[in-house]
């Protein structure tokens, strides 16, 4: 059972959220949809020895992002909708400053750089991505796949001369982004994090951002 990975679907359909039934027992309503009217399950076929894949999920940006295929429901509200909800918690709780302070030291960014606990928005749609400096010169091996998912998995943005640059900070991969240009300058993962942005991580864990 797949049920929609989005704040909208209920209780009743992220409860069946990965369950497997024997097709002959299936019986609409009790363990096969439609549950209800406007139901978010749908079947899909368990297929033995298949290559991990992916499903899809919407963000409270409402954009379309991609999990692991064997992700539940229950895993994905914990990760990022309740991970959501502490963030606006701290930040919200007068300890902003001191938070920003706190990585503005750790990742010894210039004074002038602002730090937004929410992401600074971008269209992903209109971003190029160049990949002759990150791949051909600096060899990191990114696709702009990868480069677009961290900018939506980023758990802080940082604008940098003058907010010509934007720096997304995620777990998995850093992005740095021409905001003049809509241009993905560099990007790149995790095994490459210097000492500077795993410190920046490590502030970002602490305080659950």
């Amino acid at each position: 059972m797949v049920a929609a990975l989005d704040s909208t679907t209920c209780e009743t359909c992220a409860a069946m959220d990965g369950k497997q039934f024997p097709l002959k027992e299936e019986a609409a309503g009790i363990n096969a949809p439609p549950f209800h009217a406007r139901c978010r399950c749908c079947k899909a076929p368990v297929v033995e020895d298949e290559a991990p894949g992916e499903r899809a999920a919407r963000g409270e940006d409402g954009k379309t992002y991609y999990v692991p295929e064997n992700m539940t429901y229950d895993e994905w509200k914990a990760q990022d909708v309740d991970n959501a909800s502490e963030k606006s918690d701290v930040v919200s709780s007068g300890k902003s400053d001191i938070i920003k302070e706190k990585i503005r030291t750790a990742g010894k960014l210039p004074k002038t750089a602002k730090i937004h606990f929410s992401p600074a928005p971008v269209d992903m749609d209109l971003l190029s991505f160049d990949d002759k400096h990150i791949n051909s010169e600096r060899g990191h091996e990114v696709t702009r796949e990868q480069a677009i998912q961290w900018i939506h998995d980023a758990k802080i943005s940082v604008s940098v001369w003058g907010g010509r640059f934007e720096r997304y900070y995620g777990t998995q991969g850093t992005v740095y982004v021409n905001t003049l240009n809509n241009l993905i300058r560099t990007a790149y993962a995790k095994d490459e994090y210097d000492d500077n942005t795993r410190a920046i991580l490590e502030v970002i864990k602490k305080y659950a951002l």
